[in-house]
Order: C-alpha cells, then sequence, then structure tokens
C-alpha cells in the first residue's frame, strides 16, 4: 500500500549529520535539519536548521528559522529568527527578521535585521 504524505513521521522529515561525522558538499532540502558533526559547505532549507554544540559549518546558510549551539564561519540569511545559544560561536554575517543571543554566545559580523524576507539579500 502506497504511504500517504500526511503519514510521515519525524525520521522522514528530519535531516540529521551525526556527531563525528565530516560532510563536504551542499546540502538543498525542504525539511528540518539538525547538525551534530561537521558541514564543509552551503546548507539551504526551506525549514528549520539546528546547529548542537558540537556543530560545526564552514559555509553559507539559508533557511527559515536556526538555532545555533556550536559554530558557523559563513554568511546567514534567515527569512524568520535566528537563535544563538550561550555556547554559539558565529562568524559572518546575519540577515534576519529577527535575532535573539544569549549570554555567552558570540558572534563577530553584522546583522542586517528588515521586516522584509532578509533570506532574499545579498
Amino acid at each position: 500500500m502506497a504511504k500517504n504524505r500526511k503519514s510521515e513521521n519525524l525520521s522522514d522529515t528530519l535531516n540529521l549529520i551525526g556527531l563525528d561525522t565530516k560532510v563536504e558538499g551542499h546540502i538543498n532540502t525542504k525539511y528540518d535539519v539538525k547538525i551534530s558533526g561537521h558541514l564543509i559547505g552551503n546548507i539551504e532549507s526551506d525549514k528549520k536548521i539546528i546547529i548542537s554544540d558540537a556543530g560545526t559549518i564552514e559555509g553559507d546558510i539559508k533557511c527559515s528559522t536556526l538555532n545555533v549551539a556550536g559554530s558557523i564561519t559563513g554568511l546567514i540569511k534567515v527569512s524568520g529568527n535566528v537563535k544563538l545559544m550561550d555556547t554559539a560561536l558565529v562568524n559572518g554575517d546575519i540577515y534576519t527578521k529577527k535575532l535573539e543571543v544569549e549570554e555567552g554566545a558570540e558572534f563577530n559580523g553584522n546583522c542586517i535585521m528588515r521586516m522584509d524576507n532578509p533570506s532574499k539579500q545579498t
């Protein structure tokens, strides 16, 4: 019997790069992504990207929502909200509608906050 799209479970819609995993290349997805390993390359998602405290990205990010506990080096374009947890380290510019920075997070770059779609900014 064919699988009904409405019956998708979390494992069908969450992309995971696990601990001690290194990926080189670009990722483009319509679903949520959680990175606990190391990505060298750009990543684009129609949904949320979560960078765990062990996760690192060397590349640009484009998504709807971003939660960062790990480290990012690259340009960040988010159409919704960006949250930098207390363990976050971000080196690069951020374009977003809303930025939340917890005490202890380190952000080195510029932040452009716009009410229109910041993910389309250059």
